[in-house]
Formats: structure tokens, sequence, C-alpha cells
């Protein structure tokens, strides 16, 4: 069986019962569910393909709740029904949080489901942009939802998304996801939908969103009571100090086209969620189309001459190991120009150089290859303190509710 893993973002639909304002679908987008039959066709090509030998499956929207519970209890039966080759899956929801309740949450724990939500930052910050159907502010409920979760022992995390509005407080967002124990996820402003409209009043340029990644890495390095992890910093620690690792990170993996698909509502495969709507990065239909064939589809070999390009534009640039290029919808949606770098290439530069400056074997702990975690007993985290292991293998230190939040095997 192949080892390859690949990452399929599965939008259940494109209904969302928020309206945030840097909302990468379009308002307008037809607001279908995924039907029984595409759901069971998706499970069933991913779980048979002689590809893969994992799969990790994350379900999306728009707001996936909204499609009803007994979609998950469908998947959850379609996974069993076709996992016949015993491969290793995953399952993660990424949503606004504001329909989960007792009864969804316990399904999820039980059935191992990671939840993503989101939050921006503290009240006045989140509400200026996370919005809901009648134009009131997301923060409460978002923070009753993180203490429901708890309630139930699962660890959080959510993506904050940095924008205009928030790139000026990272005290405010590093303090607020601390003292709650919710590991952050720093999401980039996607220059389409319902963002593009704004994007004056949102999006920053690559030095300020580099300004701000670095304040927030120093915070987090720097406080003996951390007890989160911050994303992608972790990825980015481990790249430039454990050889034997690379960035996991979507926009920082490289050949991303070659991990990661994303199957819209009505069943369209694209290279990632971004692009649904974009017919001509459109591999075909998973009624039809075979995960076996997509390398030889036209968006896929155009992917691959972005990469290509992009490898001989960054050709002398030290920190192209690390990223890779960036994100090619991130080069089309803000620069226009899929043959070019990641909008955000040069704060990227600026954060791989700020981290290689202030890290040294001497105090960074990083993980060994097998995803082992050295847990300090309930504090702790992924930054500061400590010297190395033995024969020049590191190990990072975790807080426990960090080692279970990445599924590493426990180590006291």
């Amino acid at each position: 069986m192949s080892n390859d893993v690949l990452t399929a973002i599965i939008k259940c639909t494109n209904h969302c019962n928020y309206r945030c304002k840097y909302c990468f679908v379009n308002a307008n987008s037809h607001r279908q569910n995924m039907t029984y039959e595409t759901l069971r066709i998706a499970v069933k090509k991913l779980l048979s393909s002689s590809k893969y030998g994992t799969v990790n499956f994350i379900w999306h929207g728009g707001e996936p709740l909204l499609c009803g519970l007994d979609l998950f209890r469908n998947i959850t039966v379609l996974q069993e029904e076709f996992n016949s080759e015993n491969k290793t899956y995953t399952n993660s929801i990424q949503t606004n949080g504001s329909l989960l309740n007792d009864e969804t949450v316990d399904f999820f724990k039980e059935n191992h489901f990671k939840i993503g939500l989101s939050l921006d930052g503290p009240k006045e910050i989140n509400d200026a942009t996370r919005i809901n159907s009648h134009y009131a502010g997301t923060y409460d409920k978002a923070i009753n939802t993180i203490r429901l979760l708890q309630k139930h022992g699962l660890v959080t995390g959510a993506i904050a998304t940095i924008t205009r509005h928030n790139y000026s407080y990272p005290v405010e967002l590093y303090e607020l996801f601390n003292k709650n124990r919710i590991h952050m996820k720093l999401g980039q402003l996607v220059n389409s939908g319902r963002a593009k409209s704004r994007t004056e009043e949102l999006r920053l340029s690559p030095e300020e969103y580099g300004d701000f990644a670095t304040r927030l890495f120093d915070l987090w390095l720097n406080d003996e009571g951390n007890a989160i992890s911050i994303s992608p910093f972790e990825s980015i620690i481990l790249s430039m100090f454990d050889h034997g690792n690379k960035p996991t990170e979507c926009i920082h993996a490289g050949r991303c086209y070659e991990k990661f698909i994303s199957i819209s509502p009505s069943g369209d495969v694209y290279p990632c969620g971004f692009f649904q709507g974009y017919e001509k990065f459109r591999y075909g239909n998973i009624r039809e189309l075979s995960l076996d064939d997509i390398e030889g589809t036209e968006p896929f070999k155009l992917l691959k001459s972005r990469y290509e390009m992009v490898e001989r534009l960054c050709r002398g640039c030290i920190y192209f190991q690390y990223c890779h290029g960036g994100c090619p919808f991130s080069a089309l949606s803000n620069n226009g120009y899929i043959f070019s770098k990641d909008y955000y290439c040069d704060a990227y530069a600026k954060i791989f150089r700020h981290i290689s400056e202030h890290l040294c074997p001497e105090h960074v702990y990083i993980r060994d290859p097998k995803k082992k975690a050295q847990v300090m007993g309930g504090g702790g985290g992924g930054g500061g303190g400590g010297g190395g292991g033995g024969n020049g293998q590191y190990t990072v230190m975790y807080s426990v509710e960090y080692a279970v939040w990445q599924n590493y095997e426990v180590v006291v």
C-alpha cells in the first residue's frame, strides 16, 4: 500500500449562517448541499484509490453543520463500509461553532473528529469582521462554544484571520488564545469572494503581515506560561531544526497539488477549496473522475508548471526550501498571475529569518520523527526553555493537551 498522504477538503455546502467580511466564497454562490450519492462516491473513491495510504478528511463549507448531524453519521458509516484495505484516515470539521451542542459534540468526540473553529481576537476586534446573518457580532457565541468543547474534554483550536482590523493587536490575540487554551492557526486574507469587494479595508501588505507574525512569535516563544501551539510556527521550527521533517502547512508543504484536493457540494474536484468556481482549475467531477487520473489533467499540469517556474524565480533564496513559493491561489488572487510568487512572499521570508535568528538548538525542543511528545504536566508549550536531547536529537516539550490534540504518543 502506498505511503502517500492525501488531504481531502470536502465542502458539504456553500451555504453559511454567518456573513464574515473576509469570506472567500462569493455571496451569490449556489447554496446546494452535497447529496448522499455524491458523498458516497467521494468517500468510496478516496478510500479505494491505490495511490494513497492515508486520507485526511476535512469537512468544510460554508457552514458544514447546516447539513445536519445525519450527514456526519452517514460519513462514519460510509468510511467503515469502504475502508476494506484498512487505510489510515482522519476526520476534521471546520465550523463557526454556532450549531454545536451537547449532542453534536458527543458524536464528534466519540468518532474522533477534530473540531476547528474561528476567532479573530477579543470581542470588539472579532466582531468587526465575523458577523452572523443578522449582522450581529459572533464573539460571545464563539467563546461559549469553546467552553462547551472544553467541558467535554476536547482540546480546541481556532483560525485567526489576520486583517487590517486585528494586525495591530498581537498581544491581545495571544493573551486571549493562551488564557483560554485555544491553539491558534494564522490565516491570511484570501482575495476572492466577499473579501474581494473589501480589499482596501482588509488586506495587509506583506510587510505588515510579517511584522504582526514576528511580534506574535516573540510573545509565544518568550512566555514561560505558554500553553498553546501557534501554526505555522511549529511547522517552520521543525523544518529548520530537524531536517527529517518538512513543513506540513499547505502553503509551505511544497507541491501542494500532489497532496491536497477539494470536492465541492456538486462533486466538482479542485486543487483546494479556494479554487472552487474557477473552471480553469477544475479537474472534473468525482462521479466520473478517477483520482489516479488527476495527474494527467490540464489544471494539474498548470500547477506543476507554476511550481517549476517559481522554483527558478526563487533559486537564490535560502528560504525556498521552507516555503516552496507559497500558495498558488494567493499568487493568482492577489497578483492576478499564477506564475508568480505568493503575495506574502516577503512576509514569509521575514518570518523564517526572524525564527532562525531567535532560536538555536540550545533552547528549542523539536519533536522527534516518531511523533512522540515529551510532556510537561499540564503546562509548558511548544516554545522556549530547556536543552537538547542526546546525540543531537531534539524533542519538543508540549502540554498534555497539545500532545492529545496532535495525536502524539505521550512520553512522560
